[in-house]
């Protein structure tokens, strides 16, 4: 008796433990280890390199990590300030000019009509209305000034922002290059079409495994019912929980569209997985059951005598378990309810 009632436990169905969360493995994927943000940096010409720090350890946002060509860009801050200090003269030259020339036919015009006619008239005084000409003149030669001196401190602040490299955030630092033994030691560099990247920054205040799923069984599903795992070498687990999903498609092709799963890694991973940037992990995902589902091998299920005669899943489904609906048809098995 025993012999015939266990095997047909084991290839029909797996019962879960009621009232108790139970982890169901649902697919293993290839995934990846990010960081909450990250931001790289690239060298945008050749030239001298300095002030490099040691990146080992944490580091604050705004700490300066690289300069390029530096005492370049010290001239060409003088050379900006030269400018704005010689334009702001030019144009304030022409302002005062503008104002005496407003007073000038302002005199001009309050003089009683027979003095007016005896008196020089001032250039450009046809008639009153020059006055508001005058005054928006004045007006708009003065934001001119304001303007152009603003977009040359930007157009210099937007060249010091690449040369000129910071911290984005607080986090870790990753050159691209071995770092001198003399940090202080200007260095020659020229970026390789190979390599164009300078340095990477990474916010490691979370770490997160992603996952580009392509199922829509398990897009379907609520993302909170469903947390990812990846085993290590020593045996121990890395445990992912549902934090958000979006859109992806690799290389821009509407055909390879997938829902990339984001699942944040507990704090005290965060070493670990910093170190896992680079890797591609074997992500295992799991369906989380409250115990009242039912689990069935797909494999014992096709072996049923009903799947002869069965056109999908779905009906071979309703035909052994017709109480059941199906919560999701996953790699390996197929997760049940009662209806």
């Amino acid at each position: 008796m025993l012999k015939t009632v266990f095997p047909l436990l084991s290839i029909v169905s797996c019962f879960l433990c009621q009232g108790k969360e139970v982890l169901i493995p649902i697919g293993t994927y290839e995934g990846s280890i990010v960081p909450e943000q990250m931001r790289p940096f690239t060298l945008p010409e050749k030239g001298t390199v300095t002030n490099l720090i040691d990146p080992e350890g944490r580091i604050a946002k705004g700490t300066v990590f690289a300069k390029l060509n530096d005492e370049q860009l010290k001239q060409e801050k003088e050379d900006m300030e030269t400018r704005i200090r010689t334009n702001k003269m030019t144009k304030r030259d022409d302002i005062r000019n503008m104002q005496k020339q407003k007073r000038d036919i302002e005199f001009y015009f309050s003089l009683p009509e027979e003095e007016r006619k005896m008196a020089p008239k001032p250039t450009g005084a046809d008639n009153k209305d020059v006055i508001k000409d005058t005054d928006e003149r004045i007006a708009l030669a003065e934001k001119n000034l304001e303007t152009s001196e603003r977009l040359e401190r930007e157009t210099y602040d937007k060249k010091l922002d690449k040369y000129v490299m910071k911290m984005p955030f607080d986090g870790r630092l990753q050159y691209s290059f071995p770092l001198p033994k003399d940090l202080d030691a200007p260095m020659e560099m020229e970026m390789m079409p190979t390599q164009p990247q300078f340095a990477t920054a990474y916010d490691d205040s979370a770490f997160y495994i992603t996952c580009p799923i392509t199922n829509a069984e398990i897009t379907q599903l609520d993302g909170k019912k469903i947390c990812a795992r990846i085993t290590l070498s020593e045996g121990k687990l890395m445990k992912g929980e549902f934090d958000r999903k979006q859109v992806s498609s690799a290389g821009g092709s509407a055909s390879n569209t997938s829902i990339l799963y984001f699942f944040k890694l507990s704090p005290e991973d965060n070493e670990r997985a910093y170190d896992m940037i680079a890797s591609r992990p074997r992500v295992t995902l799991y369906y989380k059951s409250d115990g009242n589902d039912t689990v069935v091998s797909r494999l014992e299920l096709a072996r049923r005598p009903e799947a002869a005669t069965a056109y999908s899943w779905e009906n071979l489904v309703e035909r052994v378990y017709p109480d059941y609906n199906i919560v999701l048809i996953a790699e390996k098995s197929i997760i049940l309810r009662p209806k």
